[in-house]
């Protein structure tokens, strides 16, 4: 994953499994080391997922590193805004 995000030279996020009762993992990785949390990738990463249709559900849970797990839940309520995620601390 290092070498990945060496390769593109920026933060890269990867998508895994959920463990500790999350839906899913995220692990950041910029070109020299491995990150605990990155919110910008984390944000970019829903929204991507949302996006694709690979998580259609309004809300879901991350685990990082950091610790503790994180909820994103998707603020837009009508077709006309723009989608709008939150990032908040699951502790």
């Amino acid at each position: 994953m290092r070498e990945l995000a060496a390769h593109y030279e920026h933060e890269s996020a990867f998508v895994l499994p959920g463990r500790d009762g999350c839906d899913l993992s995220l692990r950041f990785f910029v070109p020299n080391h491995e990150m605990e949390m990155c919110g910008h990738a984390t944000l970019g990463t829903v929204w991507l997922l949302k996006h694709l249709g690979l998580h259609p559900e309004p809300e879901l849970t991350i685990a990082t590193l950091s610790g503790g797990g994180y909820r994103a839940y998707d603020g837009r309520r009508t077709r006309y805004q723009s989608a709008r995620w939150t990032l908040q601390a699951c502790r």
